[in-house]
């Protein structure tokens, strides 16, 4: 029997919020992705483009994967209890936990949006493709992650240049600790000092600081630990 595992890129396809807010609700009541791509099929063109983007939201959040599944699982827990609007982050967490492509390039653009304050196409694509093979289809992934979270509001061309247009603040603790905990899920070993996770780059779009510390001392699912005098660092209970 064949077990899905997570794409090496995946998120290759524009993606709009309201696309991803119908893959969400197709997930919240078990449709297939034939419903998704039924939907979709009057709003793109292209027999390739129709099944490559259906592909894409599928795997976002209709089809598990066995890795990601108890995430995905707090995921449709949350949207229940959020407002439409803040959605957004549930896909974001999503795209991070699945798409490793996505994790990379948002961590490229939260640490320069953090140096300099924008950043441009290419300087992305240059940062991910030093941890990937050369290939073009990182490079147009890379393009189209950068296009769909701009339709997303998070970030606005200005000239060649992308700036940040908002940064959304979240209230809720679960939401919060959920991310942080896909963030963690991606590190090696699943450890990473407490100043860095509530600082990740990846979450740029997202003010975790404020609560992200006391969220985790006080959350069962991570593990703090002293090293020297000041530095904690934060692990997960498994």
């Amino acid at each position: 029997m064949h077990t899905r595992t997570l794409p090496k890129v995946g998120f290759d396809r524009f993606v709009t919020l309201e696309w991803a807010d119908y893959a969400l609700d197709l997930a919240l009541t078990n449709q297939s992705p034939q419903k998704l791509r039924e939907w979709l099929a009057p709003q793109i063109a292209g027999h390739y483009a129709l099944r490559k983007t259906t592909n894409t939201l599928s795997n976002l959040w209709v089809i598990p994967y066995p890795e990601t599944e108890r995430l995905r699982q707090r995921g449709l827990e949350l949207a229940q209890s959020l407002p439409p609007y803040e959605r957004i982050v549930l896909h974001w967490g999503m795209a991070l936990a699945n798409f490793s492509l996505f994790r990379l390039t948002t961590q490229a653009i939260g640490k320069l949006l953090r140096l300099q304050g924008d950043f441009r196409t290419q300087e992305i694509t240059m940062r991910v493709l030093e941890q990937n093979n050369v290939d073009n289809t990182v490079v147009r992934s890379v393009a189209r992650i950068i296009q769909s979270i701009s339709a997303w509001g998070i970030v606005d061309k200005v000239g060649q240049q992308y700036r940040q247009t908002t940064v959304v603040n979240l209230h809720d603790p679960a939401v919060i600790e959920w991310l942080l905990e896909i963030v963690l899920c991606s590190q090696p070993g699943r450890h990473l000092s407490l100043v860095d996770l509530v600082r990740a780059n990846e979450l740029f779009p997202f003010e975790v600081t404020t609560q992200g510390r006391a969220i985790v001392h006080a959350s069962p699912r991570f593990a703090v630990t002293l090293e020297g005098l000041d530095r904690e660092t934060v692990g997960l209970f498994l």
